[in-house]
């Protein structure tokens, strides 16, 4: 028996933590797992989080290896930092040099002020990024990419109040502002300047700077993600919920999980 399990799952691969007997990682569906005892994190999961990732001990960029999370020798010039994501896509620089997509840093410093920078050469330099400051103090500062895009989302420290939004606009960041959104909340980007968002007053979306009620079938007690296909992933109290289709024109599937 284990004390605590937690199953995770990313595009072409499944992973259980079963505490404190250690990891179950299946690349086949959940046909076939291998075991690797221990807490810390099979190699071949932690690859899954990309090539750019935080290494939890030191707070630094690192950059995957294929077996070892080794720190970028140039970091991001920012005081804080709280995640870091690379897009999809290459990136040529002026000398002509070809690189994956632009890697984003951000982080919220103890000013509750939020920071970013950019690099294009995989991390080998940095340039930070100017954010406008929002209205009240940012807690937490996450980089999201829809579609290429990119943008920021400023957690507020007590995780509850309605979060600030940037989105990219060349090399700075264009604060998101939205008339009439609710007090509280939570966001998720879907591309082309359009934000899910979801509060006690049910769904609605961010559209050309003002909030608009959407007829969705979710509440305030459902956690919003956007999955690699685009589907939305609502899941509630009594089930999950999917949303097909293009930005606010949903096609909503439930699906209910029964337990013996």
């Amino acid at each position: 028996m284990a004390d605590n399990q937690q199953l995770y799952a990313v595009p072409g691969m499944l992973a259980l933590l079963a505490e404190p007997h250690g990891w179950w990682t299946s690349t086949d569906g959940g046909r076939t797992f291998r075991r690797s005892p221990g807490p810390a994190e099979p190699a071949r999961w932690q690859a899954t989080r990309g090539r750019f990732q935080l290494i939890e001990a030191t707070g630094k960029v690192g950059r995957w290896t294929g077996t070892k999370l080794r720190p970028l020798p140039a970091q991001p010039p920012l005081p804080a930092l709280n995640t870091v994501l690379q897009a999809d896509g290459r990136t040529i620089s002026s000398d002509g040099s070809e690189y994956g997509g632009p890697v984003v840093a951000a982080g919220a410093g103890e000013d509750g002020k939020p920071y970013a920078a950019i690099s294009l050469d995989e991390g080998r330099s940095w340039q930070q990024t100017p954010v406008p400051a929002p209205d009240g103090a940012v807690g937490v500062l996450r980089v999201v990419f829809v579609g290429g895009e990119p943008w920021l989302v400023g957690e507020r420290p007590d995780r509850v109040g309605f979060p600030a939004l940037w989105r990219q606009a060349g090399l700075s960041w264009e604060l998101v502002r939205a008339e009439g959104h609710p007090a509280t909340g939570q966001v998720v980007p879907l591309g082309a300047g359009i934000v899910a968002v979801l509060s006690p007053r049910g769904a609605g979306a961010l559209v050309d700077g003002r909030y608009v009620d959407l007829p969705w079938p979710l509440t305030g007690e459902h956690f919003l993600r956007l999955l690699p296909d685009d589907t939305l992933f609502a899941a509630g109290p009594e089930g999950v919920l999917l949303g097909t289709g293009h930005f606010g024109d949903r096609t909503w599937t439930s699906i209910i999980i029964e337990t013996q």
